[in-house]
């Protein structure tokens, strides 16, 4: 008897540990899946894992696989609690899960490009956050996109890692052009998880005006706005029917209104509405180097809009400093 409740006594204690580290692991995805819209509301990230689940089920996985991957990797990289504690590992490391899952269709290529990106990964955190850390500029997801760079670089020695989509080629058809750009505007909700998917983006923006603080009205006119200017300035082209050019909008948007960047509302505007072009400028550069633009776009509109911020108050800093009285 003794022995058998000293086995029943060791189960318990296994489930336990098992129980609390599935509640740490569910915890920290929830965070970071809601931290992708700049907020702290986990049901809200509940939420999105579960349409993404149910939209996307291997994109989710593999998210999560991602998350893990780079957070692990994120104790070789002593004296970096802050970074950590801050999700920036966790948050780099979900969207290296989503950019695999997407462009890798088998799942054991998937699973070894994560695997084999995460110490890369959370090496670019903490070289990333010590450089920008010079400019006050915010580390974002810099270090995935990178990451992402040097394995597509090497997928092109080597053609079985070949990536499965082609970045440069439109997917769908036109029927009525603006109309298009409209849907395609929507779909920028599932370009942030790396999804063509219209049903999905519908989802999305539904938990994102039910669970935060962003209005649907808002979270309707940003990226159709962004894509519609984006259309009268570039003409018809499939990144801004696909959702690729509304996407940063959106994000800069969530942004402002969580005050984690502080521009006026003009300029914040101003922001949004220059994100869908230099999107595609971004798409057309990267091309030349045979690469993914991914989320570069999006960082390069977030940076300018911080350096003029910075130097607006430097300026007036200045100014003051000047004045007689």
């Amino acid at each position: 008897m003794t022995a058998i409740y000293g086995v029943v006594a060791c189960y318990r204690d296994i489930s336990k540990a098992w129980g609390a580290s599935l509640f740490k692991i569910e915890r920290l995805v929830s965070t970071t899946m809601a931290q992708i819209f700049f907020s702290s509301n986990q049901l809200l990230g509940r939420m999105l894992l579960l349409v993404v689940g149910i939209f996307a089920p291997r994109v989710a996985a593999f998210g999560i696989i991602g998350l893990l991957a780079v957070e692990w990797s994120s104790g070789f990289f002593s004296g970096n609690e802050k970074l950590r504690r801050d999700g920036l590992f966790a948050l780099n490391g979900i969207f290296l899960g989503f950019a695999c899952s997407s462009f890798f269709p088998t799942n054991g290529i998937a699973f070894v490009a994560i695997v084999g990106l995460a110490l890369v990964c959370g090496l670019f955190v903490v070289i990333f956050d010590r450089c920008l850390r010079v400019w006050n500029l915010p580390l974002m997801v810099m270090p995935y996109v990178s990451a992402m760079w040097c394995l597509q670089a090497i997928s092109q020695l080597n053609p079985e890692l070949s990536f499965a989509m082609d970045p440069f080629t439109p997917n769908g058809t036109e029927f009525f052009p603006m109309m298009n750009s409209v849907l395609g505007a929507i779909k920028g909700y599932g370009q942030i998880f790396f999804q063509d998917n219209l049903p999905l983006s519908f989802a999305i923006l539904t938990v994102l005006s039910l669970f935060s603080s962003l209005s649907f009205g808002s979270l309707l006119s940003i990226p159709i706005g962004s894509a519609i200017l984006s259309r009268l300035v570039v003409g018809p082209h499939w990144a801004v029917d696909s959702g690729l050019c509304s996407f940063a909008g959106i994000l800069i948007w969530a942004a402002f209104k969580a005050n984690t960047i502080s521009p006026r509302l003009r300029q914040m505007l101003v922001l949004i509405a220059v994100s869908g072009p230099i999107e595609l400028i971004s798409i057309h550069v990267m091309k030349v180097f045979g690469l993914f633009s991914l989320s570069f776009g999006y960082v390069l509109v977030v940076w300018g809009g911080k350096l003029a911020e910075e130097t607006q108050k430097i300026s007036t800093t200045e100014s003051k400093a000047t004045m007689p009285w």
